[in-house]
């Protein structure tokens, strides 16, 4: 199979949705900052399975964990699952966090998924390397569930064969309230000059 479609679609929209994230504190209303905003939308793309010096946006690795941490403070974030989701992106796309431009996060405003994230980076940078740059998603769409991680693909699609695109080399993390981490490192394959 050459060809695969990655869809997501989801809403936060909803009276019920909205009441159910009111009453946990989590929305981002007067009186309280660590909070999101509710959004909806749907994402597609269509991946191809494509030799490494082929133009475009190519995956080069990914990876998943889980995190026993909860955004309701329940259980304390030890972003063991971020940090195992990283080392496998990198190490299947040969890669350390030196070699980032940029990393492209789910990050929606909550401090709980911003310090789960920060940790994260923190474990798998390198000694006397640099951050790279955080690029987010939320603050132009708000919380958009499983529509984030093919909406991601698509915006860096379109953003890094610009000039003023943010590099060549990143990672997307994306986490969920059940625990589920995952990591995908991108490249961007630039055309060659004829």
């Amino acid at each position: 199979m050459r060809h695969a479609m990655v869809v997501g679609f989801d809403s936060y929209l909803h009276s019920e949705v909205i009441n159910h994230y009111l009453s946990q504190d989590r929305l981002l209303v007067p009186g309280n900052r660590d909070g999101f905003i509710p959004g909806e939308a749907a994402a597609a793309v269509l991946l191809d399975l494509a030799a490494p010096e082929t133009p475009g946006l190519h995956i080069a690795g990914w990876g998943q964990g889980m995190e026993e941490g909860r955004p309701d403070g329940s259980v304390p974030s030890r972003s063991r699952g971020l940090t195992q989701a990283l080392r496998t992106a990198f190490g299947q796309a040969g890669i350390d966090c030196n070699d980032l431009a940029f990393r492209l996060s789910d990050q929606n405003g909550e401090g709980f998924f911003a310090s789960d994230a920060t940790n994260a980076f923190t474990r798998v940078a390198v000694d006397g390397g640099t951050t790279p740059m955080v690029l987010t998603t939320a603050d132009c769409t708000g919380e958009v569930g499983a529509a984030t991680g093919p909406l991601m693909l698509a915006w860096l699609h379109h953003l890094l064969p610009r000039a003023d695109g943010p590099g060549h080399c990143g990672v997307l993390h994306l986490a969920n309230d059940e625990g589920l981490r995952a990591a995908v490192v991108v490249r961007y394959q630039p055309p060659a000059h004829s």
